[in-house]
C-alpha cells in the first residue's frame, strides 16, 4: 500500500530503477528527478507523510517541516540542520548504513497515524518556533558574522 517518490537524481538513479524492477515494486515507485520549483516541490510535500533523506539531510529536512511533514533520517555525516530532528516527537533516527534499522523507523511511522500526526505537527512547530524561519536563519548568520569581526578586531 506504500507509494515511493524519489526527488532527485545522480548516478544512483539506474541502478535503483533495476533494483525496483527486480523486486517486483517498480509500479509503487516514482522516479521524479531533480526539482527546483517551489510549487512542484509543494506539491509532493503536501501529500506525503514523511521525507526520508537516506544521506545528507540538508535543508531538505527543513523544507520537510515547512510542510508539516516528518522525517526519517540517518545517524551519520549529518549538516547543522539535523539539530533540528527530535527523535520521536518531529522525526525518526535510524543507523547510518543498517537497512534493519531505517525498516524499523518506517515501519513505525507508517504503522502509526496518531504518532504521526502529532510529529507532522511538532515538524511544523519546529520551523516557525525553532529559529528555522527566514528571518531567524537571517539574524543567526548576522550574528555569526557580527562575532567574527568582533573576535578579529580583538587580535588586531
Amino acid at each position: 500500500q506504500v507509494r515511493v517518490a524519489i526527488i532527485g537524481d545522480g548516478s544512483e538513479r539506474e541502478r535503483l530503477e533495476k533494483d525496483c524492477d527486480r523486486f517486483g515494486v517498480r509500479d509503487r515507485v516514482i522516479f521524479v528527478g531533480s526539482l527546483y520549483d517551489e510549487k512542484a516541490i509543494a506539491g509532493w510535500c503536501t501529500n506525503a507523510v514523511a521525507c526520508l533523506f537516506p544521506g545528507n539531510a540538508g535543508l531538505g529536512l527543513l523544507h520537510a517541516f515547512g510542510y508539516g511533514v516528518p522525517v526519517i533520517v540517518s545517524d551519520g555525516g549529518q549538516t547543522p540542520e539535523i539539530e533540528a530532528v527530535v527523535s520521536g516527537k518531529n522525526g525518526l533516527v535510524y543507523t547510518d548504513g543498517d537497512a534493519i534499522s531505517l525498516a524499523q523507523q518506517m515501519a513505525k511511522i507508517l504503522g502509526n497515524p496518531e504518532q504521526r500526526e502529532r510529529m507532522a505537527r511538532a515538524a511544523e512547530l519546529e520551523v516557525q518556533e525553532g529559529g528555522f524561519t527566514l528571518e531567524g536563519m537571517v539574524s543567526a548568520m548576522e550574528n555569526a558574522v557580527k562575532s567574527v569581526v568582533s573576535n578579529a578586531r580583538g587580535r588586531s
